[in-house]
């Protein structure tokens, strides 16, 4: 998936820190999940896990700024659109 983003051309230059920040740590995920599925014993698969901890946390971070970045701009996505993904709605009554 993050190289599929990585390839995606129609991205505004404003835009391009996040979108490639967002695409580098969707790839580092699932390298890091690959190498916790092939951890050989405890102390491998700790190591690993602490490693995939850091990437999410840097996923997350990558993918709130992008989400963050659309809102301050007041970008909205329709629920068919592609980058709905980042349209953060928060259910009603919280």
């Amino acid at each position: 998936l993050g190289e599929t983003i990585a390839r995606t051309s129609s991205v505004p230059k404003e835009a391009q820190i996040f979108h490639n920040a967002l695409a580098n740590s969707y790839g580092e995920v699932g390298r890091g999940l690959a190498t916790l599925a092939n951890a050989k014993g405890e102390a491998e698969m700790a190591e690993d896990i602490l490693a995939y901890d850091d990437d999410a946390e840097k996923f997350i971070r990558n993918f709130l700024a992008m989400a963050d970045f659309f809102s301050a701009r007041g970008i909205k996505f329709s629920v068919s659109d592609q980058g709905n993904v980042f349209s953060l709605n928060m259910p009603q009554g919280l």
